[in-house]
């Protein structure tokens, strides 16, 4: 079930406070998780999103199927032709996202017929931080970057990380239990840090943990 973005918000402004006081420079991947979800299998109905080159966030209807035993790929089909290569990422009806390395997108009857890799090596950044960012690079790799939420309100996120992502591209903000599809908007220098500003594209929802990027 899905949870509101401002509530989302304000538990990961408590919940930075009371890491940054217990570990105030420590990796935040050294910490116990309270909760470890299994990845869910994308099925049934859903969303493919990306970031066109004027910036601005598309979605495209999905009906997922044909997923792999291994989990390392899904099918879909989709209302709108999606780019090819690392660009997009899935959100399932149960509000999970998961990136996507699009290796065809076919006309077919029903609209287009998409065939995508699911499984993606991740590629952990060393900092600190209560969250973290995540994001497919060109090289088809999840970097996994250390991150705070510093302020919030409904319209933006401004976040410190500890990476620089690539411009207009999709990120998911996660925590311990919930994570956010954003889009990055505007970076700048904070010290050796970056100050993000980020737009969600959906509401939050319960974290899913990759076993790739844990």
């Amino acid at each position: 079930m899905k949870v509101s973005l401002s509530n989302f918000l304000r538990w990961g402004g408590r919940r930075e406070a009371q890491e940054q006081k217990s570990e105030p420079n420590g990796p935040f991947w050294g910490r116990k998780e309270r909760r470890r979800a299994a990845r869910r299998v994308l099925a049934g109905s859903g969303w493919i999103c990306w970031v066109d080159a004027d910036g601005e966030v598309q979605r495209a209807a999905a009906a997922f199927a044909d997923i792999s035993e291994d989990g390392s790929g899904v099918g879909a089909v989709v209302r709108r032709r999606t780019p090819l290569g690392p660009g997009c990422w899935a959100m399932g009806d149960d509000g999970a996202a998961y990136p996507l390395v699009v290796r065809r997108c076919d006309p077919c009857d029903e609209g287009f017929r998409l065939g995508a890799v699911l499984k993606v090596e991740a590629r952990v950044c060393d900092g600190w931080g209560s969250a973290r960012l995540k994001w497919l690079g060109s090289d088809e790799t999840l970097a996994v970057c250390p991150a705070s939420i510093r302020n919030a309100d409904e319209g933006v996120i401004e976040v410190n990380a500890a990476q620089d992502p690539p411009s207009d591209t999709l990120l998911l903000l996660e925590g311990a239990e919930f994570a956010c599809l954003c889009v990055l908007r505007k970076s700048t220098p904070y010290g050796d840090r970056r100050l993000l500003e980020v737009e969600p594209v959906f509401d939050a929802a319960p974290a899913g943990r990759a076993e790739a990027a844990a």
